[in-house]
């Protein structure tokens, strides 16, 4: 592991860890934390931070048993055993302090709503399964698939009761 300091918050690290994994960085109001893929993880798809840093696609089935753990949700596609930087919360902006920070949000997901996992990996939806505590949709998903919604978190994102 390498001390370089900055977080590259558009592309993954590759095989090449520059951080420690788990830690948080502030980036223009965005906290990101670094972590390792162990799967493959499209853009936008929360996920779900293991003890030891490594991310998975998050899923109700995944989250039931292991409520408190952090969730972070990467603005881009990241291969298995990447190392990459995802926001964590809380967040509203992108570093670019002009695009918002996306999730996958399903069908008809409201606005300003809590947030709840679902059986779709790494997609979110307001209906009552596991928490995503401190998650929000900007806007309302009215697509009739899952979109990349914007999204913002006052706090850091964990996995709740509901």
């Amino acid at each position: 592991m390498s001390s370089r300091m900055g977080a590259n918050t558009v592309t993954s690290s590759g095989a090449t860890d520059v951080a420690q994994l788990r830690q948080t960085q502030d980036v223009k109001g965005t906290t990101h934390m670094y972590v390792q893929a162990s799967a493959t993880i499209t853009a936008y798809q929360a996920c779900i931070v293991a003890i030891d840093g490594k991310a998975a696609p998050l899923t109700t089935a995944l989250a039931s048993a292991q409520v408190g753990a952090e969730v972070v949700i990467p603005q881009f596609a990241v291969a298995s055993g990447e190392y990459f930087w995802a926001p964590c919360g809380p967040f509203g902006l992108r570093a670019d302090n002009a695009t918002s920070v996306l999730v996958n949000a399903l069908t008809l997901d409201a606005v300003n709503t809590k947030q709840y996992t679902s059986a779709t990996a790494g997609g979110v939806d307001d209906a009552v399964t596991t928490l995503i505590q401190g998650l929000f949709l900007k806007s309302t998903n009215a697509a009739g698939t899952t979109v990349a919604t914007p999204a913002w978190a006052l706090t850091k994102l964990t996995i709740g009761n509901a």
